[in-house]
């Protein structure tokens, strides 16, 4: 087993943030699996949902993923979706630990809503086109509950700011 570090939760629960203040606070290698996958593809992710569906865009993540875990020591930031497939859960557990980030259903929203309004389109989330976002966001999470309760850590993201979860995650798991 190695000691990488997974971060998972829903859309704006700072899975990104948060780990990159992980890999600086423990001098490790950052990867942000969304990014990746848009690096890699030369799409972004709506237009590589548009393209192949959301199988085929979890079928990227698995491949990114199966790759990814090989290095060792790194701090991962994997999509919302990642720990929905049982194979992306048993390649994180074998190589380090699964931390999921979780927020409320309305903080979530508000988080999504800002980083939207800051980044565009670049920041559009294909599984959350709803008329009602934060109904769709409730019934996604309700969806991924057990997915997400498979981690080894849960942390409350709450009124925390990205520093304090990544201080929060080193002192649990004694990195």
């Amino acid at each position: 087993m190695n000691n990488n570090v997974y971060i998972t939760g829903f859309s704006g629960s700072g899975k990104s943030t948060s780990g990159r203040e992980l890999a600086i606070l423990l001098e490790r290698e950052f990867v942000d699996m969304d990014s990746e996958i848009e690096k890699l593809h030369e799409q972004t992710i709506r237009d590589i949902f548009e393209e192949h569906g959301e199988v085929g865009f979890r079928g990227f993540e698995t491949g990114l993923l199966t790759q990814i875990s090989g290095k060792y020591g790194q701090i991962v930031s994997t999509g919302g979706g990642v720990p929905t497939i049982p194979q992306n859960v048993k390649i994180m557990k074998r190589t380090g630990k699964i931390v999921c980030l979780l927020a409320s259903v309305e903080t979530l929203s508000k988080r999504i809503s800002d980083h939207s309004n800051i980044a565009g389109g670049k920041a559009d989330r294909p599984m959350l086109y709803s008329d009602d976002k934060t109904e769709r966001i409730r019934d996604l999470l309700d969806i991924r509950r057990d997915s997400y309760n498979q981690a080894d850590l849960l942390v409350d993201t709450e009124d925390k700011s990205p520093k304090m979860v990544a201080i929060e995650i080193a002192k649990v798991l004694e990195l």
